[in-house]
């Protein structure tokens, strides 16, 4: 503790004054941000008639038991009457997103264009929760369920450029999410394949209702969300190739490599904080520069919040910052503290009460609550992750090649990912 409080003294002044100038900025930011509204926003068709809308995939659709979750941006809206030829619609002309539900099938994937049909809805607001604001933060302002849903005609907007560019990147990349993620499906079972799915890109998979629970109860869902140890990893495997490629060139495939895996794992705040921190720390090796990752962790929550304000009320967001930065400050020291315990749980153990230092408190402000066996459970299964995540990389990206050379791959990440479970379920 005392080497930790001579590091916060011995932060220069120059460093202080960034904050503040940071904190000015982003109040100024939030003060001037404004949501869309009138006739120009989608949620000003909410609860009317049925309306007619061509619109583009925004991302992968969420998977969610017998029906999927789709986000729709860069409309064009009308009634039902009103959209016949759709080869004229410029689909920029609508702001906000909408989230619709729809049935499993026919699967949909980023880009495509969508002619919906359907009543547009306000999103609600529960007693203790309002799913209005948390879809906000998203820029998601309407609800579309199960509406009439076909492929528009219309291929391609009349987009140019970087725009252009930024959908045909996304496409590609999303298409490589898909074929690993079938590559993992067949060659691990239930519910091994979505853990493995979870831990290795960030996926998320339905689980059993009664899975699902004991992990939410053993306090380890968030190993099943990407973070930024796989941003770590991916880094470091490229900048590993340095005696191949020479140093110059590894930084440059360091860091696409960074931005793929962020846009395979959904840019949800922890990757998209994990990735602005590994950028950093790619530039600072690139100029030979100090490498401080808590300014780099400061830099990155300036820069989301800048650019989305709302997302300081994000659970995962707030959760997201907390635990790097519990594990910046506190993880060495307590691994010194803990120096009795066997080292082999010893990182896990210093690890997890790090990051629970500054987490618990959103956690039992937000949800009521905590688990009280989370530090033994992760205690025990952390240091396996990983191992998995190593054996798991390799056994996907060989069942590319091969499938039959993945299942053989995958049978010690199965060994592994039984453990994780058979631990949860002890504990629970």
């Amino acid at each position: 503790m005392v080497s930790l409080l001579s590091r916060v003294k011995n932060i220069p002044f120059k460093y202080l004054l960034i904050v503040l100038l940071a904190v000015l900025v982003f109040f100024l930011r939030l003060k001037t941000f404004s949501r869309p509204s009138g006739s120009d926003c989608v949620s000003f068709y909410n609860d009317r008639d049925e309306r007619t809308l061509v619109g583009m995939v925004a991302e992968p659709p969420e998977i969610k038991g017998k029906w999927q979750r789709v986000t729709i941006k860069d409309f064009k809206i009308g009634k039902s009457e009103a959209l016949k030829n759709f080869q004229s619609l410029a689909l920029n002309n609508i702001r906000g997103s909408i989230l619709v539900k729809t049935r499993l099938y026919p699967k949909f994937h980023y880009g495509d264009i969508l002619e919906l049909s359907g009543e547009l809805k306000t999103p609600p607001v529960f007693e203790d929760f309002s799913y209005k604001e948390y879809l906000e933060i998203e820029g998601i302002y309407s609800l579309m369920d199960f509406p009439k849903i076909q492929r528009s005609e219309v291929r391609d907007r009349e987009s140019e450029g970087l725009e252009k560019l930024e959908i045909l990147f996304f496409s590609k990349v999303y298409l490589l999410r898909e074929k690993l993620e079938q590559i993992i499906n067949q060659t691990l079972p239930e519910p091994h394949a979505s853990l493995l799915a979870g831990i290795l890109f960030g996926i998320e998979r339905p689980f059993n209702k009664e899975f699902y629970a004991m992990m939410q109860k053993a306090g380890v869902l968030h190993i099943i969300v990407a973070s930024g140890y796989n941003i770590v990893i991916v880094s470091s495997f490229f900048l590993g190739l340095a005696p191949v490629f020479g140093r110059k060139k590894n930084l440059i495939f360091a860091a696409f490599g960074i931005l793929v895996y962020a846009v395979i794992a959904g840019l949800n705040p922890p990757i998209v904080r994990a990735a602005i921190v590994g950028f950093g720390m790619l530039l600072a090796e690139a100029f030979g520069r100090r490498k401080d990752a808590l300014l780099w962790l400061a830099i990155a929550a300036f820069l989301m919040l800048c650019w989305n304000p709302l997302f300081y009320k994000s659970v995962s967001f707030q959760l997201s910052f907390a635990a790097a930065l519990g594990l910046l400050l506190f993880g060495s020291w307590l691994q010194k503290f803990f120096w009795r315990v066997p080292a082999i749980f010893r990182e896990s153990l210093s690890t997890t009460m790090a990051v629970q230092i500054l987490t618990l408190p959103i956690i039992y402000f937000n949800f009521q609550g905590t688990s009280l066996i989370s530090l033994p459970v992760n205690t025990l299964v952390l240091e396996t992750i990983p191992i998995v995540m190593g054996l798991g990389a390799v056994a996907t990206f060989g069942g590319l090649f091969n499938v039959s050379l993945g299942r053989v791959l995958a049978f010690p990440v199965w060994i592994l990912l039984s453990y994780f479970i058979k631990v949860t379920e002890i504990f629970t």
